[in-house]
C-alpha cells in the first residue's frame, strides 16, 4: 500500500484539538463569553473602558488565538506544504518528502488516534504524525485503518491515567476567568441606572 497526502491548515488544528480534547475545544467558548461581557460593560458604562477592554483582548485570544498560531505556524513552515508519500506495511510505515525520508517500525508508537479527517500516529506526548484521510481512497481507509488496529494494541482512544498539571493548570485559569466575567456582569447589573418613578397627576 502507498498513498500521497499534503497537510493544511485545518489539518494541524484538527490533530491539536483530538491530541489535547476538551481543554482546547472550550477555549473560543469562555473567549466569546469574556468578549460579550465587555462589551455590555463598556455599553453600560462608556467612561470606565479599562477592564472590560482588557476582557476583550483576553477573549479575543481564547477565542482565535490557537487558530492564528496554527496558521501562522503552517506558514513559517515550508516542509508543512510539501507533498508526502506513506508507505505503510508489515514492518512499520516509511513517510517521505522532497525534503527527506523516514522509516518507523510500529514499535516507535505509543498510540493511535482517528478523527473524522485525520489518522494520527503518536511517538509521545507531543510528537504525532498526521495523515489525512483525503489522500486514501475510501478501500485505503479501511484497510489502514485495519492495519493500525492490528499492529498497535491501543485502541482508537489515548491512554488517560489522569488530567496533566497542564490540563489542571487550564482548569483553574478558565475557571478563576469564569468567576471574575460573573462577579464583572454582576456590578454591571448592579450599576444599572434605576428607572425613573412614574408620576400621576391629578385633575
Amino acid at each position: 500500500m502507498q498513498f500521497e497526502y499534503m497537510l493544511s491548515e485545518q489539518d494541524l488544528l484538527e490533530a491539536l484539538k483530538a491530541q489535547h480534547g476538551w481543554p482546547i475545544r472550550i477555549l473560543p467558548f469562555f473567549g466569546g463569553l469574556l468578549i460579550l461581557s465587555g462589551v455590555a460593560m463598556i455599553v453600560q458604562n462608556p467612561r470606565q473602558i479599562g477592564p472590560p477592554l482588557g476582557g476583550i483582548v483576553i477573549g479575543a485570544g481564547l477565542a482565535f488565538g490557537l487558530r492564528i498560531l496554527v496558521s501562522y505556524t503552517f506558514r513559517q513552515d515550508k516542509r508543512l506544504h510539501d507533498r508526502f508519500v506513506a508507505a505503510p506495511s508489515d514492518d512499520g510505515i516509511s513517510v517521505s518528502s522532497s525534503t527527506g525520508s523516514s522509516k518507523f517500525a510500529w514499535e516507535a508508537f505509543t498510540k493511535q488516534l482517528e478523527t473524522d479527517r485525520l489518522f494520527l500516529l503518536f511517538q509521545g506526548p507531543v510528537c504525532v504524525n498526521i495523515i489525512p484521510k483525503s489522500g486514501l481512497s475510501p478501500e485505503e481507509t479501511d484497510a489502514f485503518r485495519q492495519l493500525i488496529r492490528e499492529k498497535l494494541s491501543h485502541g482508537d482512544q489515548m491512554d488517560r491515567k489522569g488530567l496533566s498539571p497542564k490540563t489542571w493548570i487550564f482548569i483553574v485559569v478558565a475557571s478563576v476567568a469564569f468567576v471574575l466575567m460573573l462577579l464583572a456582569i454582576r456590578n454591571v447589573l448592579r450599576q444599572a441606572p434605576p428607572q425613573p418613578a412614574q408620576t400621576h397627576s391629578t385633575n
